[in-house]
């Protein structure tokens, strides 16, 4: 999952343009075993996602035709730069 942050067109073949994202991806955040509201519900955490093996944030620019579909993510009360994916609000019950 990403959050999109900017969209905007990158030139494509001949004169056409084609629209672009750039985001910044998250990536599954560790769930403590004694949390309920985890275990009790189909939730996710999710927190920002590193680059490689630094501790850079990790942006991209993808092509907009991969982005899926909006999810609403709830921030987590508890924790910073952490947010929780409630797969009963998700549109389509995904699975993940």
């Amino acid at each position: 999952m990403a959050r999109v942050l900017l969209l905007f067109t990158v030139p494509g073949p001949g004169r056409r343009e084609r629209p672009a994202a750039y985001v910044r991806w998250l990536d599954y955040a560790p769930v403590d075993a004694s949390d309920e509201a985890a275990s009790s519900m189909r939730m996710v955490r999710l927190q920002w996602a590193r680059y490689g093996r630094s501790n850079a944030p990790h942006y991209d620019v993808i092509d907009l035709s991969r982005i899926l579909f909006p999810v609403l993510l709830q921030r987590d009360p508890l924790k910073d730069n952490t947010w929780w994916l409630n797969h009963y609000i998700a549109p389509y019950n995904t699975e993940l």
